[in-house]
């Protein structure tokens, strides 16, 4: 991961990525619903909570949990070939999560649908975006 690692398999971390996807069109928009479909039958009986943003090429995601399960879904997501690129953001300790009631909440960002989170998108791809996560929530608190 990180040199500034959080420390404690049980502690409370966010981690936040971007990535391209690694194919296109409508190959691209049913990867999408396969990667929901695995978050939400999987992250419930892990303890991970978060959102992911998609823009029709970028994937931006929040992830949040304990430290052992975090790690461990990072991990299984570099080495999905449904993702290209993959940067890691952000991560570190937290006290409270952001995404509490999402197992994995979801959004397709672009400037006519949550025109904020697009600007976040765009900002996050261009690698000026942290923090990240404080954005993210202005951003949905402001739809």
């Amino acid at each position: 991961m990180s040199t500034s690692e959080p420390s404690g398999v049980n502690s409370l971390v966010r981690l936040i990525y971007r990535s391209r996807g690694a194919t296109s069109g409508s190959v691209l928009t049913t990867a999408v619903g396969a990667i929901l479909d695995r978050a939400w039958a999987n992250n419930p009986g892990h303890g991970i909570t978060g959102i992911l943003l998609f823009d029709g090429a970028f994937f931006l995601q929040v992830i949040e949990g304990t430290l052992g399960n975090v790690e461990d879904l990072y991990e299984a997501i570099a080495r999905d070939l449904r993702h290209e690129a993959i940067e890691l953001i952000d991560f570190l300790p937290t006290e409270t999560r952001e995404y509490a009631d999402f197992s994995m909440a979801y959004l397709e960002v672009n400037e006519n649908r949550f025109p904020a989170l697009q600007h976040v998108m765009s900002r996050a791809v261009q690698g000026s975006a942290p923090p990240l996560g404080r954005l993210i929530s202005e951003a949905l608190a402001a739809t």
